[in-house]
């Protein structure tokens, strides 16, 4: 009979322990505050760095186009977009630095000056402030080179 006491006393024990653990953890995490949507909005924002760091460059002149698409890290500018598309070979540059910072002067043999027309660049779709080596870009941004008259 003491056997059985001890066998029932041992069983009632852990049935005991484990109804407070199961009873402590459901508690427990009801009152935390989870916010799922942040959760997710932290996941999809990891997933978007990872895959969507990349910007488009195009380059427009009267005869032909070309769209390519660079990747890009954090803190980059306009220039370093061009300089990565020239050191995969998607174009080649010329450039040429001043006091008031670096002018692109050709994009593939075709040279700013040529019959009055000039390499003017906008950043999703408006011309920016600032020139190529001071401007800032971001993934997604559209990155447009025309040789175009100049509007000056």
């Amino acid at each position: 009979m003491e056997k059985r006491t001890k066998l029932h006393l041992s069983i009632f024990t852990l049935v005991a322990v484990l109804s407070v653990f199961i009873f402590g953890t459901q508690t427990y995490l009801a009152y935390q505050e989870i916010d799922s949507s942040s959760v997710e909005g932290q996941v999809a924002g990891a997933y978007s760095s990872i895959v969507q760091r990349r910007v488009s460059l195009e380059i427009k002149t009267p005869e032909s186009e070309k769209n390519l698409t660079i990747a890009i890290h954090k803190g980059e500018v306009v220039l370093d977009v061009l300089e990565t598309a020239e050191k995969t070979g998607e174009i080649n540059i010329s450039l040429k630095e001043y006091d008031f910072g670096i002018l692109l002067e050709e994009i593939d043999n075709v040279k700013s000056g040529e019959n009055d027309m000039y390499w003017m660049y906008y950043l999703n779709g408006e011309m920016p402030m600032l020139g190529i080596d001071a401007q800032e870009v971001k993934a997604g941004d559209i990155i447009e080179f025309k040789f175009e008259k100049s509007l000056f």
